[in-house]
């Protein structure tokens, strides 16, 4: 599994009441068409996606909650300046009360914030977030259960949980 594949499957999740072709993925997260379609075969054998591009949402939720994790572990980096992430994203608003110097932040110079730098775990999504709040709300959710203590984990679940919905499972 790599982190594109990833992107790919939080694009679709996003995308579940859409009908997307390879090419519009491609132009949705930013990867060349060669690279979206190897992420969509190894989804499909990782069996979070089915041959039609439509996740499978019970798998994906058990992958992203309990497995993500593990397989993308955070790496922080200096104070810096760039996008709110994790609890301090905008999905996050009025469920967390933190202090500014508390925040994560994904670099990009168009950041409006100053926090500890977490690197993204795919290196173009700073740039997808500023374009697609979706996605955005997915990528800080999942750092959330990369970097979050228990109650931010466990709110970043919820509302993760919602954002899939039933889908096919």
């Amino acid at each position: 599994m790599k982190a594109q594949d990833i992107l790919i499957l939080l694009y679709l999740l996003q995308s579940a009441d859409e009908m997307v072709t390879m090419p519009l993925i491609s132009r949705g997260t930013g990867i060349s068409l060669s690279e979206t379609h190897s992420a969509i075969k190894r989804l499909i054998n990782s069996r979070l996606l089915l041959g039609d591009y439509t996740p499978i949402t019970a798998a994906a939720k058990e992958f992203l909650i309990h497995g993500f994790k593990y397989v993308f572990p955070p790496t922080f980096g200096q104070m810096e300046r760039g996008i709110p992430t994790s609890f301090a994203a905008p999905v996050f608003e009025n469920r967390i009360v933190y202090s500014n110097d508390d925040v994560f932040v994904w670099p990009h110079p168009d950041g409006e914030i100053r926090g500890t730098s977490l690197i993204p775990f795919y290196k173009s999504i700073p740039v997808i977030a500023l374009k697609n709040s979706n996605l955005y709300d997915y990528c800080a959710l999942l750092d959330a259960q990369r970097t979050g203590r228990i109650r931010e984990r466990e709110i970043a679940e919820k509302i993760l949980i919602s954002m899939i919905g039933d889908g096919r499972s």
